[in-house]
C-alpha cells in the first residue's frame, strides 16, 4: 500500500513523539487524531496481545492495521505477527473490511459484470475471478482448476478485462464478443506460450463494451491486477484471492462435491 509522503512523516512522528492532540476528539487516542487527519479512516477496535489495543483503519480504499499502547499516547502502523508467524490482525481486517465490503461485490459481480462459463451450469460451487487473456497466473489458475471444472464440481465465470499488454482489451473483446466465448478462451489459455488467439473485428467490436463494463468494476472494487477470484466458504462469507489460487485455496473453494 502506498501512503502519500507526508502520511508516512505523521506516522513516524507517531511512533516517536508523545502527542497531546490538544482539542482532538475523545473517541480516539491522540496519536490516532492525527493520523485521521491524513485521510485514515478508523473502523473498527480489537484487544491486540502486549496490553496493545489494534485498530482496523482504511487508507485510499486499502486496508490497514493499527496498535496503540495502553496509555494512548503512542501508536504503530503496520501488521503484528506472532511467534507462530500468524498476523493478529488478518482476521480483524477481514470481519470489518473484506467480509462487508466483498458480500456487496458478489451481488455487483453478478448484475453488473459480463463473464464466460467454464464449467457446468449445475455447478454445487461458482467463482468469479478477473481474467487478462495473457496473463500468466491467469493461465496458471486455469490449469490448476481443470480437474475441478471438468468433473463438475465448480464453475467458473471468468470477468474478462484488458490490463496487461496493450492488445489485451481487443484480446479480451474478442474472445467475449464470439459465438463460442468459452471455446475461444479455453484456446487463449492453452496457446497463451505461442501467442494466443488472433483478434477478430467483428467479435472484438460485439464484445468492447462488455469489457469496458468489466474493467469499470475491477476499479470499482479496487483491485488492479489478475487473477482476482471470489468466491463463498463454508459459512457463505464471500472470500478474494488476489493471484493464482494455491492448490489448498482450491480446495477451499470446493465445499461440495
Amino acid at each position: 500500500m502506498i501512503l502519500k509522503p507526508h502520511l508516512w512523516s505523521s506516522l513516524s512522528l507517531v511512533l516517536l513523539l508523545s502527542i497531546q492532540g490538544a482539542g482532538a476528539s475523545e473517541d480516539l487516542p491522540a496519536p490516532l487524531q492525527n493520523i485521521t487527519s491524513q485521510g485514515v479512516n478508523i473502523i473498527g477496535s480489537f484487544a491486540a496481545p502486549g496490553s496493545l489495543t489494534g485498530y482496523v483503519g482504511e487508507y485510499q480504499g486499502q486496508g490497514l492495521t493499527l496498535y496503540t499502547t495502553a496509555d494512548g499516547q503512542y501508536a504503530i502502523i503496520g501488521n503484528m505477527i506472532d511467534s507462530n508467524g500468524n498476523n493478529i490482525g488478518a482476521s480483524h481486517m477481514r470481519r470489518l473490511i473484506d467480509e462487508p465490503r466483498y458480500s456487496d461485490a458478489w451481488e455487483t459481480l453478478q448484475a453488473d459484470t459480463h463473464w464466460i462459463v467454464d464449467g457446468d451450469e449445475d455447478a454445487p460451487n461458482v467463482v468469479y475471478t478477473f481474467t487478462d487473456p495473457f496473463c500468466p497466473f491467469c493461465k496458471r489458475m486455469h490449469d490448476s482448476m481443470r480437474p475441478y471444472v471438468e468433473s463438475g464440481q465448480v464453475q467458473v465465470r471468468h470477468i474478462m478485462v484488458g490490463i496487461i499488454r496493450e492488445n489485451s482489451p481487443a484480446v479480451a473483446a474478442t474472445i467475449l464478443g464470439s459465438d463460442d466465448p468459452t471455446a475461444l478462451l479455453i484456446k487463449q489459455m492453452d496457446t497463451l506460450n505461442a501467442g494466443g488467439v488472433s483478434i477478430q473485428q467483428a467479435a472484438m467490436s460485439f464484445g468492447e463494451s462488455a469489457i469496458d463494463d468489466n474493467y469499470a468494476v475491477m476499479t470499482k472494487l479496487n483491485l488492479r491486477a489478475t487473477p482476482a477470484t471470489f468466491y463463498r466458504d463454508q459459512e457463505g462469507t464471500v472470500r478474494l484471492i488476489q493471484g493464482a489460487p494455491r492448490e489448498g485455496q482450491i480446495r477451499e473453494m470446493i465445499i461440495s462435491d
